[in-house]
């Protein structure tokens, strides 16, 4: 059974059905990143058998799972980042953004947090460090008992390569739907010329999750194990494609 996740925004100003005036969310599926559209499934082209030792990354399909699992949520304009030291151990930063929002309604694409939120732990690893959060326009409403996990794009180190680390969070929003969640993240990159993310850029994936009771119990599986590696290794590859992967699809 397919279940349903509703999309909303609530600004009348930035929907319209046929024309996206700001990027909607879309399946995470659809912003393959580069990196791996040319990445070569086998490592030594041509290998007869296409042993399961030839196969780079691309042949592993849990990793692939991560890359098109879910939704994201991507920018809804341009914008720029800048931080910098201000003399007094701490980072002082800018943004700037083509489109305006009402600044009065609480409409700033870009805004910050104390860093005492979050405490030292954040900083200190990597160095100095702002902590913000970029305003999310588009809420979410999910069948009874799901949630939203809210994670930087998994196995996709674009963002953080550039200085910009999203913080991840679960909300229940089968409950708690209609209102948009706002997206946290550490900045940390202090280069001179700043940061520029680009519209559509995507910012954080989105995977619903069931909510459960969960209880851990403990054993030994020897008898199992041993089935399905003997299994295994009755093909050259795609063993978890073949015998264990259960393809999810999202719309």
């Amino acid at each position: 059974m397919v279940k349903k996740i509703i999309c909303r925004t609530s600004d009348n100003h930035l929907y319209d059905k046929d024309l996206e005036v700001i990027p909607r969310p879309n399946p995470i599926v659809n912003y393959m990143p580069s990196w791996w559209k040319k990445l070569k499934k086998d490592m030594i082209p041509n290998f007869k058998f296409g042993s399961r030792f030839n196969s780079s990354i691309k042949g592993c399909i849990p990793f692939q799972d991560t890359l098109t699992t879910g939704y994201t949520i991507t920018a809804s304009q341009d914008f720029y980042l800048r931080a910098w030291d201000n003399g007094h151990d701490e980072l002082t930063w800018e943004a700037e953004y083509p489109m305006v929002y009402d600044v009065s309604r609480g409409w700033r694409l870009i805004s910050d947090h104390p860093i005492a939120q979050v405490g030292e732990s954040f900083s200190k690893p990597k160095g100095k460090c702002v902590i913000l959060k970029y305003c999310n326009f588009w809420s979410f409403e999910t069948p009874v008992g799901y949630s939203l996990l809210y994670t930087p794009i998994l196995n996709n180190h674009t963002l953080q390569n550039k200085g910009i680390h999203f913080l991840s969070g679960i909300v229940d929003h089968d409950q708690y739907s209609g209102v948009p969640v706002e997206l946290p993240f550490i900045f940390n990159n202090t280069s001179e010329e700043g940061v520029v993310i680009e519209r559509d850029t995507p910012l954080v994936q989105v995977i619903p999750i069931k909510k459960e009771n969960w209880q851990m119990e403990y054993g030994v599986n020897e008898r199992e194990h041993w089935t399905h590696h003997w299994m295994g290794m009755t093909v050259f590859r795609n063993t978890y494609r073949k015998f264990y992967w259960n393809k999810a699809r999202y719309k």
